[in-house]
């Protein structure tokens, strides 16, 4: 059995930067419990004075990423903490007072449980804020997601063709190594805003995004 790994799919196309950045982040973190995922792709610009070259987040995005078997270990296809987690409210960990946050995700979730739908990846979502874990993200987008379009499986645009769709196809960037560190573990709030509006699709929140963007290029230290 292997003890970390790095998961890409086959639409997935990663940067010449990705493979170091999960590399050296898998020794890391290999053993901090509290990081649990190492995602490739990056939908949240910090801003010019955020200096780390990288950020946490409570959402664990699959397309090119990296973890351990430790955290493996709290995968469950069949959600089995999802109802006791659901009746408690503990939603509310990750969303706060954000009430339409935590009714999307009790939608995912349910969806998942119950078999709706056809997926392992809010599963693997769900693990991760259950256990509590983090996320690490890029500040520089390493991973183009080439997988859009109607003959997809389950990426299939519904953004008007008049329109681009914000997540498909994102340019890659480039990461400047040596890596710089950050001390604190924890998750940005903030970024947490523009990943849940870009990533996410919540088309209620989606056009606030830029302008969250802006506060933060001129407020996050």
């Amino acid at each position: 059995m292997e003890e970390e790994g790095i998961i890409l799919e086959d639409d997935c196309l990663p940067s010449r930067d990705f493979f170091p950045f999960c590399e050296e982040l898998l020794e890391r973190f290999r053993a901090d419990s509290r990081v649990m995922t190492i995602c490739g792709s990056s939908y949240a610009d910090p801003g010019t004075d955020y200096t780390p070259s990288y950020y946490f987040s409570y959402y664990a995005d699959i397309w090119g990423w990296a973890s351990w078997r430790r955290a493996w270990q709290y995968y469950d296809r069949d959600m089995s903490r999802w109802p006791q987690f659901r009746a408690c409210r503990d939603l509310k960990l990750v969303s706060g007072e954000r009430k339409w946050h935590e009714a999307y995700w009790k939608s995912c979730f349910d969806a998942a449980w119950s078999g709706q739908i056809d997926t392992w990846a809010y599963q693997w979502i769900f693990a991760v804020i259950a256990q509590p874990g983090l996320a690490c993200y890029p500040v520089r987008n390493l991973i183009s997601n080439l997988g859009y379009g109607p003959d997809a499986t389950h990426t299939i645009a519904e953004i008007p063709r008049s329109r681009a769709n914000p997540i498909a196809k994102l340019p890659h960037q480039r990461l400047s190594f040596p890596l710089v560190h950050t001390a604190r573990v924890e998750r940005t709030p903030k970024l947490d805003l523009v990943i849940d509006a870009r990533r996410l699709g919540i088309r209620r929140w989606a056009r606030y995004a830029n302008i969250v963007t802006a506060i933060l290029n001129r407020t996050l230290r």
